[in-house]
């Protein structure tokens, strides 16, 4: 039984977001998608149409913690942790709680304060931040809410490969920290140890998902071979784009009787049923999902009453399927054809193949 791959679909829906389970456990993986946090510039308008609601991906610094040297070190180190553990974020520095811009002096010393920023920032954390930015935000040409004499900023956290990354402030208590409901708290053992053996490969997972296509092909005067046509969902789970994959699937007659019918490819071949090799080059990026298609034969022995043979050997038909691409082979799965369909339906699939094929 071999994977089929067919052209997309424009008119499918895409991007259905995860639960949240499978989100929880997407930012347990590893990849490159927070990455995506880190942008090529702020502009005031951009900042102030973010969410003032508590998120797990943006927190808010006072530009007043600059004159608190211990207090600076310690709430900067907290959320660089927190952010590097939880696949990026944005930290708005110079801005309160309420969303209110209270600014950021322009310059630490002699030293423009972003460059400040970009020198010190790597070092709040254990191992040393690398995939950041600092940005100094563009003012509004007009009726800007950023202080005249001050500043504002954008610090950008990307994923990190190297966490989970533990705060260096305050020294004698030293802590790794996550988001959870819009705030950088404490993190649990059992998450550190997700993040140390996450993957580095995407995870895509397979669900049946309808019978695509019924074909009928004769085979003498009594014994049509009907060949169907699955289709599967393939999710990928992780934060890793999968470029090239394949579903694999086997089936299992679960009555194991003497009239086996379900027939082999070769068969199928010879009587000229569609046959396609390969895997496929359709991307899926993280949360995302695409589709691919397999295949399986019957033999229908004439006699018996169609609707009988559905209920009792086709729909019970168990199909055992999974995924696999360049790096990872993915969990199997077990569904039955009924997950997909009942007796009336696929009747009637069967009877328009094999009236179309000619097959009385």
């Amino acid at each position: 039984m071999l994977l089929l791959m067919r052209p997309r679909n424009e008119h499918e829906p895409r991007g259905q977001r995860l639960d949240g389970s499978q989100y929880a456990a997407l930012m347990m993986q590893q990849g490159e998608r927070g990455m995506g946090y880190l942008r090529e510039k702020w502009t005031e308008g951009e900042v102030l149409n973010l969410s003032t609601d508590e998120h797990d991906h943006i927190d808010r610094k006072s530009g007043r913690l600059l004159s608190e040297s211990q207090n600076f070190n310690e709430k900067m180190a907290k959320a660089l942790s927190a952010f590097a553990n939880s696949g990026g974020g944005h930290l708005i520095f110079g801005m309160e709680d309420d969303a209110t811009i209270s600014g950021v002096e322009p310059q630490i010393g002699k030293t423009p304060t972003r460059e400040w920023l970009e020198q010190k920032l790597p070092y709040f954390v254990e191992y040393p931040l690398q995939g950041f930015k600092v940005h100094q935000v563009v003012r509004a040409t007009t009726a800007s809410q950023i202080p005249g004499a001050k500043e504002l900023y954008v610090i950008d956290v990307g994923d990190s490969r190297l966490a989970p990354h533990q705060a260096a402030f305050p020294k004698d208590n030293k802590q790794y920290y996550y988001r959870q409901a819009g705030k950088s708290i404490a993190a649990p053992h059992h998450y550190l140890e997700a993040l140390r053996n996450r993957i580095t490969s995407a995870v895509l997972v397979t669900d049946l998902d309808a019978i695509e296509r019924v074909s009928a092909y004769e085979d003498g005067p009594s014994h049509p071979i009907i060949q169907v046509i699955l289709r599967f969902k393939v999710t990928n789970t992780s934060r890793v784009a999968c470029y090239r994959w394949a579903v694999v699937p086997s089936f299992e007659d679960p009555i194991a009787a003497a009239d086996q019918f379900i027939v082999s490819d070769a068969d199928l071949r010879r009587v000229g049923g569609v046959r396609q090799e390969g895997t496929t080059d359709l991307s899926i990026l993280p949360t995302l999902h695409e589709y691919g298609h397999a295949f399986f034969g019957f033999r229908f022995f004439g006699g018996q009453v169609l609707e009988h043979f559905i209920h009792r050997r086709l729909l019970p038909l168990k199909v055992h399927h999974y995924a696999i691409s360049e790096n990872h082979i993915g969990e199997s799965k077990t569904g039955t054809l009924s997950d997909v369909t009942n007796v009336s339906p696929f009747r009637q699939l069967i009877f328009e193949a094999c009236k179309g094929a000619g097959i009385a």
